[in-house]
């Protein structure tokens, strides 16, 4: 029995360093796109290129985000099942499964979500499962803290790839200087 846990302790410490990549990523690149690609987009010679590249990273991003989710609920769902001894369907009912589940099946529906919705479910179902949210009485401030900090997380840990991608499509000083102010 302690060798499963490790395992599943080791794998779900691998999902969960993933997710937080796809979740930088396509929260990043959303907040990249709103905030800096689109609005120059017309004043930049690559700029609408530049906006394509940057909405199709993050919307792989947020797809990735989509397997991962389901895969961390797999994995604590079999780790909590397999050490309390309880039914598969009341793991599934607890508020990260729902969570998960959630943000799963929003984010599979990329198609129809813009992607200033995508970066606001991304951020939603991060902060609903952090441990702020598993607070059981007065987690507003906590939880408006926790969002604050993914999202300047995703600006700059999830930001910097697409602000390099962005770069390397410039190829004159003036449009660096645009972009960089």
């Amino acid at each position: 029995m302690a060798v499963l846990i490790d395992l599943f302790g080791y794998l779900s410490v691998l999902v969960h360093g993933l997710s937080i990549v796809a979740q930088s990523m396509a929260l990043g690149g959303a907040l990249f796109l709103v905030l800096l690609a689109r609005p120059m987009a017309t004043t930049l010679p690559a700029g609408p290129a530049i906006a394509r590249r940057t909405a199709r990273w993050a919307g792989w991003s947020a797809v990735a985000l989509v397997g991962l989710e389901l895969a961390t609920i797999a994995t604590s769902a079999a780790i909590l099942t397999s050490t309390l001894d309880v039914p598969w369907w009341s793991v599934l009912g607890a508020q990260f499964a729902v969570a998960g589940a959630l943000a799963a099946a929003l984010l599979a529906g990329l198609g129809a979500v813009p992607i200033v919705a995508l970066g606001g479910i991304v951020l939603a179902a991060a902060t609903l499962g952090t441990h702020a949210a598993a607070r059981l009485d007065h987690n507003g401030l906590l939880l408006a803290a926790a969002a604050l900090h993914m999202v300047g997380a995703a600006i700059w840990v999830g930001g910097i790839p697409f602000f390099v991608m962005a770069l390397a499509r410039l190829h004159d000083g003036a449009a660096f200087r645009r972009v960089g102010a």
